[in-house]
């Protein structure tokens, strides 16, 4: 083979960091084209399969439970089941498979212009169809090989957890924060150092497996342990030129997406308030940021396949570069992508252009679809107005009522004579610095317990309330929002909730929410008038088709497509926990029924203020937040 017509120099020329980079940095321009080809291709291939998986097979998967989605604590459980694991297991491997087959693609790319082939499209299918099953070989042993190592660390996490945090509830340790809250922080940031060190060790390992497995025609089992022999000696060097990218990677992608945020906001602040200009402009900006994220994902990517690729020819790698299956003529009438000619060259940026194109119309109607004019917004105070207010007390439901909220969201948990009263975690050490937990205490013994003096002195006296006084403090005022508090507990809480509030005919000012789908379907058994919501942190299938009468969801896990299909079914959706001013605008822009928020005086101003806005001004405001911009 000619040396000099070749990019992939042997360990003396690219001995140094600066030769490295500068051979890797020529490689990536030099087949640039082919390789934007290959991940459009790529993703074009992976996207609909995703599709597919996501919203026909996992749904279908999930069905098995008896139900439309699995959420929250039953999601752990499910994932028990012989069900849930083949799940996890697929789209473990699924993932690591496409990550892997990317990274192959590159270095295909790359090694068959180092030696003046071709590149043709039948040729990289035909290459990377033969080497599908051996890459997923691998990608199955490293997924074995990682689990084994976090194994001994998830291990160590859980006895801390038992150890550090299981004493009382684990509100008591999030909001008051003794020493044992930052043992526990400490021993966690550590136990995932130890993971996140252990498993880039095991990558640098076998960092070379992909090429010794379609160049040197190698199984995958071999190319594992070959990959091994071939960085002994290097493996400090390896390691840092693989990290040292990651981590300049990021930083630079940071850099790149705060400087377009930057751009963004200059340009949206000298638009002012041009509705006809500000629209569209930033549809156009938001086209622009996500291909600017498209496109840093995959620069990141295709210089540390190529970083791999260049690191293996330094270590022994095969001189000749010749990818396996593939000839060596240089014949054909097959279509040649790393020389295009000027029609090719047009119809390429044609291509772009519309996909770019696309992308604008996507983002348009998107845009469309989140802005969302109607009726305003309600509010319900978390737990009263906490803020103010000893949470879940009768002071916190009239802080509520002060503010202008509609709800006030109250959490309740039943005593052991039976008794249902408003009180948040299982036990008392949080509100009052009493470990006992509430199920233990019979109401008489529960009264006797002070959170006011624990929240306040202003406040020193304030008693745990009942259920049915904040029904009497409520009704006519504000509406409730009754959380069931289940913990493990059994179920009997539902129906005595249930026909507490059908004795006091209070099913029209209250909606009952948990997050135990089963212990819903109880509380409507035993008062078919109560309105249920499903309380949702995060799910596997589509949570539209659980039988709640609505929706009470996760900020972080709500989507404008759960939205879209919750309104065509009639279902409100409440989503939790908003209290800065900017989300608040963006979801009353986005739709949503209900917020629930720690700020009821805060949301209830906005609202007001919104009340005497024009529509162009409204709208103005919405398509401001989409690039999350101060406004």
């Amino acid at each position: 083979m000619n040396r000099d017509n070749v990019e992939l120099p042997s360990h003396a020329d690219a001995s140094t960091i600066p030769r490295l980079a500068r051979t890797v940095l020529a490689n990536f321009r030099r087949i640039l084209v082919p390789l934007i080809l290959f991940d459009v291709a790529f993703k074009a291939l992976v996207g609909p399969l995703w599709l597919f998986g996501t919203v026909w097979v996992l749904p279908a998967l999930v069905a098995q439970a008896g139900r439309g989605a699995v959420t929250n604590t039953d999601l752990a459980a499910f994932l028990l089941t012989p069900t849930g694991f083949g799940v996890a297991l697929i789209a473990g491997l699924a993932l690591i498979w496409v990550f892997l087959f990317e990274h192959v693609g590159v270095m295909l790319i790359a090694a068959m212009s180092a030696r003046r082939q071709p590149i043709t499209v039948s040729r990289v299918a035909l290459v990377l169809t033969a080497a599908a099953w051996r890459v997923l070989h691998i990608g199955a042993v490293g997924y074995a090989a990682l689990a084994a190592v976090c194994a001994p660390f998830v291990l160590l996490a859980a006895v801390a957890y038992v150890v550090l945090f299981s004493s009382y509830d684990i509100n008591y340790y999030w909001y008051d924060r003794p020493a044992s809250y930052y043992l526990g922080i400490g021993i966690g940031a550590l136990l995932l150092a130890g993971v996140a060190v252990a498993g880039f060790m095991l990558y640098v390992r076998w960092v070379f497996a992909l090429p010794i497995l379609f160049l040197e025609r190698a199984r995958a089992g071999v190319a594992l342990k070959e990959s091994w022999q071939r960085i002994r000696g290097a493996v400090g060097r390896i390691a840092a030129v693989l990290l040292g990218w990651q981590a300049l990677g990021f930083v630079l992608s940071a850099a790149v997406l705060a400087g377009f945020r930057w751009f963004s906001a200059l340009v949206l602040d000298a638009a002012g308030y041009r509705v006809a200009v500000v629209i569209p402009l930033v549809v156009l900006l938001l086209a622009g940021h996500g291909l600017l994220l498209a496109m840093l994902s995959f620069v990141t990517a295709a210089i540390q396949s190529l970083l791999i690729l260049q690191l293996y020819a330094e270590r022994g790698g095969a001189g000749s570069l010749t990818p396996v299956a593939v000839g060596d003529s240089n014949g054909g009438s097959e279509p040649v992508i790393t020389e295009l000619s000027q029609p090719q060259r047009l119809r390429l940026w044609l291509v772009i252009a519309a996909v770019f194109g696309g992308f604008l119309v996507a983002v348009a109607f998107g845009t469309a679809g989140r802005t969302k004019t109607g009726p305003l917004v309600e509010i319900t105070a978390h737990r009263g107005d906490a803020r103010r207010h000893p949470e879940n007390t009768l002071s916190a439901i009239q802080g509520a009522i002060d503010a202008g909220a509609d709800y006030a969201e109250i959490d309740v948990h039943e005593t052991a004579d039976g008794a249902i009263v408003l009180l948040h975690d299982d036990d008392l050490m949080r509100v009052a610095g009493d470990p006992r937990k509430v199920w233990d205490l019979t109401l008489a013994e529960i009264r006797q317990v002070d959170v006011g003096q624990h929240f306040s002195l202003a406040h020193a006296g304030e008693r745990i309330p009942t259920l049915e006084q904040a029904i009497a403090l409520a009704r006519g005022k504000i509406k409730l929002n009754i959380e069931l508090k289940f913990r493990g507990r059994e179920r009997r809480l539902a129906g005595s909730v249930a026909r507490l509030i059908q004795r006091e005919q209070f099913e029209s000012q209250c909606v009952v929410a948990s997050l135990t789908y089963d212990g819903l379907a109880e509380a409507k058994r035993h008062n078919p008038r109560l309105r249920t919501a499903a309380i949702v942190t995060f799910a596997v299938g589509d949570i539209n088709r659980l039988k709640s009468d609505d929706l009470s969801v996760s900020r972080s896990f709500l989507s404008d497509r759960l939205l879209r299909t919750a309104r065509a079914q009639g279902k409100q959706v409440y989503v939790w926990t908003v209290s800065d001013p900017r989300a608040m605008v963006d979801f009353i822009e986005r739709g949503v029924s209900n917020i629930i928020t720690h700020e009821p005086r805060l949301l209830a101003e906005i609202r007001r203020e919104r009340q005497g806005l024009t529509e162009v001004q409204r709208r103005l405001l919405a398509v401001r937040s989409f690039l999350d911009i101060d406004h």
